[in-house]
């Protein structure tokens, strides 16, 4: 995941304003990347996403929780579109 993460945030800038590309950058680096960095990208499955994203809620605050949603969501989406 880190090597296809790494590649798709190269220009990211342009497409968001530099907070929100910076917010989201973070998440991907203190959160996603420390869990799934040495996974494939078709090879997490959903369970893992959901015990990720539960094991978040202690610690984190709903919002922020629902904003790495957002973002794993987007790394998939992103990836099923480049495999399509």
């Amino acid at each position: 995941m880190a090597g296809f993460v790494e590649s798709q945030c190269r220009g990211g800038e342009a497409k968001y304003r530099e907070s929100t590309f910076e917010e989201y950058e973070g998440v991907l680096r203190n959160h996603v990347l420390p869990v799934f960095k040495s996974n494939r990208i078709d090879s997490i499955i959903k369970g893992e996403v959901r015990d990720f994203l539960v094991s978040k809620l202690d610690g984190l605050s709903v919002k922020r929780v629902m904003l790495l949603k957002c973002v794993l969501s987007n790394v998939f989406k992103l990836c099923h579109l480049m495999t399509s």
